[in-house]
């Protein structure tokens, strides 16, 4: 037997390494998938707390003597502050069910990731 007909043999015999190897890659694809998932859900909830951090009241009252008396937010700046929160939290609970449940249709709809057959 000469090298060609070994090569054509083995090419023949390799349906079985041929689907191992298709399914380890598929499974490997949506592993790293799903984990830059995870990783810029924690990104933007670090990001959208900085942001909440830095939300401060836009109306502050002093009184003569230059003391601060009151600080409050315009409706603006309430409604800015809530849409951050209201996103932290609509992130945040995505990740819990994809890390405790390995259901990752909610960080698939958050925008940015396009849902898979598998996760919906």
């Amino acid at each position: 037997m000469d090298l060609r007909e070994a090569v054509t043999a083995k090419i023949a015999d390799s349906g079985e390494a041929v689907a191992s190897r298709v399914v380890d890659f598929l499974a490997e694809a949506t592993i790293a998938k799903r984990v830059n998932q995870v990783v810029s859900a924690y990104t933007e909830i670090d990001n959208l707390t900085r942001d909440f951090r830095r939300a401060k009241p836009d109306l502050v009252a002093f009184d003569g003597a230059g003391l601060q008396i009151s600080a409050n937010y315009s409706k603006q700046a309430l409604d800015a502050r809530n849409k951050i929160a209201a996103r932290m939290e609509k992130v945040t609970k995505a990740l819990d069910l994809a890390l405790e449940k390995n259901d990752f249709s909610g960080l698939n709809n958050l925008g940015g990731n396009k849902p898979d057959a598998e996760t919906e």
